[in-house]
């Protein structure tokens, strides 16, 4: 993996200044995907993982994903400890 590599800058939407260079992205994320059924639960009002019930998607991974790694008012490189 590219641990070491600081992304690069991007234009975003900001509130008051339009476009503007303010987050820093690197295209070398990686991301491990579990996707679960959900139900609604009437006592609680909100949706729950349905139990009892196997994940539709468990564990899928991918090298192929994008990630903010820093960005206003973080300027400073993002680095995992």
């Amino acid at each position: 993996p590219e641990e070491d590599v600081d992304g690069v800058l991007l234009r975003a939407p900001t509130k008051d200044e339009g476009m503007q260079y303010f987050c820093r992205d690197s295209g070398f994320g990686r991301v491990v995907l579990s996707l679960y059924p959900i139900e609604w639960d009437q006592e609680l009002g909100d949706y729950i993982r349905s139990p009892n019930k196997k994940p539709i998607i468990d564990r899928a991974c991918s090298s192929q994903c994008t990630v903010e790694v820093g960005g206003g008012p973080w300027w400073d490189v993002w680095k995992v400890k």
